[in-house]
């Protein structure tokens, strides 16, 4: 078991860079959505866009945590209000930068 949590931590540590420069690249892509769009991304549209953008990002599970969880708890992020999401069609919770 001991193995496994290190293993564990060892992919952690070692990836935790390249998630950073994920979130920085969710975070400014986030940015550029709303004022080109001129209004906040459900994370399915983000992701869209990011995927046009960046030949790196092709999986949603790269977009979604980085907005939902790890920049809201940084403060950087917050919820916008739920709107029919153009990509899925559903009702979705759409995001934005906060103030300051």
């Amino acid at each position: 078991m001991k193995q496994v949590q290190d293993t564990s931590l060892n992919a952690y540590f070692l990836h935790q860079e390249e998630f950073e420069n994920l979130k920085e690249k969710v975070f400014k892509s986030l940015q550029a959505y709303i004022q080109v769009h001129e209004k906040p991304p459900t994370y399915n549209e983000l992701h869209e866009r990011m995927v046009d953008r960046f030949q790196d990002v092709s999986w949603r599970t790269q977009v979604q945590p980085r907005l939902t969880s790890d920049l809201v708890s940084e403060g950087r992020v917050k919820r916008a209000g739920k709107r029919k999401c153009r990509v899925s069609g559903n009702l979705i919770q759409t995001w934005r930068p906060t103030e300051g």
